[in-house]
């Protein structure tokens, strides 16, 4: 959603509860984008999806409030996140509160040649 924003028309994030398990950091970004009507986010499943001749024009949300039809173009899935590090955590990486530094240049972690990208990084 964060690396979106900027290059696409608009941004809906949908998401099954108010809560996330993102890194904080990414969440008070997502959160102050909201704020600034810069995304566009609800509470709820995607239930269905409108199209004709193969080409996406809207997704159905269920939410709280009953059904909601949202105009779209294209549609992102992602099946959740954990932030249980499992066996990375054994690579000898530096880490900062279960979150892996990188330079924002590559994104080269303490480690040469292991990169890490997404909400596992931390920016220091």
């Amino acid at each position: 959603t964060l690396n979106l924003q900027p290059v696409a028309k608009s941004v809906t994030l949908v998401h099954r509860r108010p809560e996330f398990r993102a890194a904080p950091d990414s969440v008070n970004k997502m959160y102050a984008m909201q704020e600034m009507k810069e995304l566009d986010f609800h509470v709820g499943q995607v239930t269905g999806l409108t199209g004709t001749n193969g080409h996406l024009s809207a997704a159905t949300i269920k939410g709280p409030d009953g059904d909601t039809e949202v105009p779209c173009t294209r549609l992102l899935p992602f099946f959740g996140l954990t932030m249980k590090l499992g066996p990375i955590a054994e690579w000898g990486l530096n880490l900062h509160e279960n979150l892996i530094p990188v330079d924002t240049e590559k994104f080269q972690t303490s480690v040469p040649g292991i990169f890490a990208v997404g909400d596992i990084n931390w920016y220091p």
